[in-house]
C-alpha cells in the first residue's frame, strides 16, 4: 500500500484522538490490527485524521488512524508469517503509514507488546481474549444506572410512611429517570463517556427532572440540558475518581512484575511451616531465567500454611507426574491455599526475576479442573548428568510402560537423572489445554499487587481468626474444708479491720504487758 502524507486536524486540546475498540487512541499509542487485510500487525500511531468525519458530521467510525506497522521489532517467525500473507519479502512491504478505521484497532499497553510480536497465534489469541471480555460502554452505563436505582430503593427502607409521602416527588423522579434512561433514550458516544465519569448518573438526571417537573415525554430535553451543563455538573456531583475503587473479587493478572518480591510477600502472609520450600522455589525461578525452553519458564505455583510447590505447567496435566500430584493434592479442610500461573520473561538487575503472575481462582475448583483435564502419560524423557553411568550426558525417552518395568535401572543404575519430564500420550491435546489456559488468563484485567495482598490478608483473617471465647463455667461446689477455711479467713479479716479502727492507748498496752 502506498504511503500517504497526512496533516491531522487538531482538536481543541491539540491532541487528535478517536475511539478505538477498547479505548481512546492518539498519536504515539501502540495498537494491534484485527483487519483481515493487516491481520494482527502491531504498530505505533503516526496520526489521527478527523477531517472527513468533521466535515460530514459523522461519527468517529469515519476517522482515519495512520499506523506505522514497522515501528516494533517482530520475531523472525512473525516476519515469515507476514511475508506469507503479503506474498513478498518483509522488507519490501509498505507498512509504515497505513490508514486504518479506528474500530479495527485495539490499543495495547506497553507490557503486552512483546508477546504480540512472537507469532500470529499469540497475537490472535490476545485479540480474541480482549474482544470476548470487552464491555460495551453503553452496557456498562445501563448497568450502573440499574445499580443506582437498586441502591436508591434500598435506601428507602429506613424511612417511616410519613417520610416516604414527603419524598414522593423524589421517588417519582428517580423512577421516571431510571425507566427512561434504561429503556428509551438513544445515547450518543459523547453522552455515554460523560455519564460514565459519575458514580451515580441516575441521581443527576433525576434531580434535573424534578426541577423541570414535566411529562416523561419531555425527558429527552431534560437529559439534553444535563449534558449541556456538564461543566457545572462536574463540580456538583461525585466523580468516579472521587471515591474508592469498589472491592473486586474477580481474577487478575500482574504483568512485568518482580516475581520473587511479589510471590515472597504472598508467602510471608500465608506460610507458617516448611519455610525452606520458598527458598527452593526462589532458586528454581531464578534458574528459569537462563533457560531457552519455554516449558521451563511457564510454571504453576501454590502456597498454603504448610509450604509451597512450583511445577512446570506442561506436566501439571499429565497423570503420574509429581506436578500433577502436587497441584491436585488439596483438601477442603485446608482452605488457605492460593494458586498462580507464573511466566518468567527475563532477569533484571541484582537478581530480579521479571515475569507475569496470574490468579487461578478458588483452589478447590482449580484442583478439580486439573483432575478433569488430566491426560494419561505416554512416555518419560530423562536427562542424565555427565558424572557417571552408561547414560552419562544423554537425554533418553522411554515409554511409560518401559519406565515402570525398568525404574530402578533407569533411575539408580544408569546414571544420575538431573531432569525428568512426563510426556502425555496425546501431545496435541496437551497443547490445546495449555493454549486454552493462557487465553483464559490473558483475558483477566490487570491487577494491583497492593490490592491483591490486602485481599489475601482479609481472606486469611477470616480463615484463621481465633474462635470466640467460651463462656466461663461455674466452679464446682467447694468442699467442707474449703468452706471452713474461707470462714476462718473472713473472721480474721474482720478482726484486723476492727483493731485498725480502735484508738491507740499506751496505758492499756502497758497494763497488758505487766
Amino acid at each position: 500500500m502506498a504511503n500517504t502524507e497526512v496533516a491531522p486536524v487538531q482538536t481543541t486540546d491539540n491532541t487528535p484522538s478517536t475511539q478505538a475498540l477498547n479505548e481512546k487512541v492518539a498519536c504515539f499509542d501502540v495498537v494491534i490490527s484485527i483487519a483481515d487485510e493487516f491481520p494482527y500487525l502491531v504498530g505505533e500511531v503516526n496520526a489521527v485524521d478527523k477531517r472527513y468525519a468533521a466535515e460530514h458530521n459523522l461519527s468517529h467510525l469515519y476517522d482515519e488512524v495512520f499506523v506505522d506497522f514497522r515501528s516494533e521489532e517482530y520475531s523472525e517467525q512473525r516476519k515469515r508469517e507476514i511475508e506469507s500473507h503479503f506474498g513478498q519479502r518483509f522488507d519490501r512491504i509498505s507498512l509504515d503509514n497505513v490508514p486504518m478505521a479506528p474500530d479495527l484497532l485495539i490499543v495495547v499497553p506497553e507490557r503486552d507488546i512483546p508477546q504480540l510480536l512472537e507469532s500470529r497465534e499469540s497475537a490472535e489469541a490476545y485479540c480474541k481474549a480482549i474482544l470476548e471480555n470487552m464491555i460495551d460502554p453503553e452496557t456498562e452505563l445501563i448497568a450502573r444506572v440499574e445499580q443506582n436505582y437498586a441502591d436508591f430503593k434500598q435506601s428507602l427502607d429506613g424511612f417511616s410512611k410519613n417520610e416516604l409521602i414527603e419524598m414522593a416527588g423524589k421517588i417519582h423522579a428517580y423512577s421516571d429517570a431510571w425507566s427512561y434512561m434504561t429503556a428509551y433514550h438513544a445515547f450518543s458516544d459523547e453522552e455515554i463517556q460523560f455519564y460514565l465519569t459519575f458514580q451515580n448518573p441516575l441521581e443527576i438526571v433525576a434531580d434535573a427532572w424534578r426541577e423541570r417537573n414535566i411529562d416523561q415525554e419531555e425527558m429527552s430535553y431534560t437529559m439534553d440540558s444535563v449534558y449541556e451543563q456538564r461543566t457545572q455538573h462536574l463540580t456538583q456531583y461525585a466523580l468516579v475518581s472521587d471515591g474508592e475503587t469498589p472491592a473486586d473479587t474477580g481474577l487478575r493478572r500482574f504483568m512485568g512484575v518482580d516475581v520473587l518480591d511479589f510471590l515472597g510477600k504472598i508467602t510471608e502472609k500465608t506460610m507458617l511451616h516448611q519455610h525452606n520450600d520458598w527458598q527452593i522455589d526462589r532458586e528454581a525461578l531464578y534458574r528459569a531465567t537462563s533457560s531457552d525452553d519455554a516449558d521451563d519458564r511457564r510454571l504453576v505455583w501454590h502456597v498454603c500454611s504448610s509450604g509451597t510447590h512450583l511445577q512446570p505447567e506442561c506436566e501439571v496435566f499429565v497423570r503420574g507426574s509429581w506436578a500433577n500430584v502436587c497441584m491436585t493434592n488439596y483438601r477442603e479442610t485446608d482452605p488457605d491455599m492460593f494458586g498462580y500461573a507464573v511466566e518468567v520473561t527475563g532477569r533484571g538487575e541484582k537478581g530480579v526475576v521479571i515475569g507475569n503472575v496470574y490468579e487461578v481462582g478458588d483452589y478447590t475448583e482449580y484442583a478439580k479442573h486439573i483432575q478433569k483435564e488430566t491426560l494419561p502419560c505416554g512416555s518419560l524423557t530423562l536427562t542424565y548428568s555427565e558424572e557417571w553411568g552408561e547414560n552419562a550426558g544423554n537425554v533418553i525417552t522411554v515409554s511409560a510402560a518401559d519406565f515402570d518395568k525398568r525404574r530402578k535401572q533407569l533411575m539408580n543404575e544408569s546414571g544420575e537423572v538431573i531432569k525428568m519430564r512426563y510426556n502425555p500420550a496425546d501431545e496435541s491435546r496437551l497443547q490445546d489445554i495449555l493454549r486454552d489456559e493462557r487465553n483464559k488468563r490473558m483475558s483477566y484485567p490487570i491487577g494491583s499487587q497492593e490490592a491483591h495482598l490486602r485481599k489475601i490478608t482479609e481472606k486469611l483473617y477470616e480463615i484463621r481468626k481465633p474462635p470466640e471465647q467460651e463462656k466461663s463455667v461455674p466452679s464446682k461446689e467447694k468442699s467442707a474444708f474449703d468452706k471452713a477455711l474461707n470462714r476462718g479467713k473472713e473472721k480474721s479479716d474482720a478482726y484486723k479491720a476492727q483493731k485498725a479502727q480502735e484508738p491507740a492507748n499506751p496505758k492499756n498496752k502497758q497494763e497488758v504487758i505487766e
